[in-house]
């Protein structure tokens, strides 16, 4: 049963590599302009929160309508 859940698992993920390496995304602490409107995300806010992705406007924005 362990190898069955195993090879599984390995199949699984070569998958996901395979999808993975054809995003067109930067690593998040390599992006410095906001994904949703564009504007730099500014040094103090990527200082504090180097996986930052959004501004902080845009971040309120995209917390709020997770409620």
């Amino acid at each position: 049963m362990t190898e069955i859940i195993e090879a599984a698992n390995k199949q699984a993920q070569a998958e996901i590599d395979a999808i993975l390496s054809h995003t067109k995304l930067s690593p998040a602490n390599s992006i410095y302009d906001c994904v949703d409107c564009e504007s730099p995300i500014g040094i103090p806010r990527k200082t504090a929160i180097p996986w930052a992705i959004r501004c902080i406007t845009c971040q309120d924005i995209y917390e709020k309508g997770k409620r």
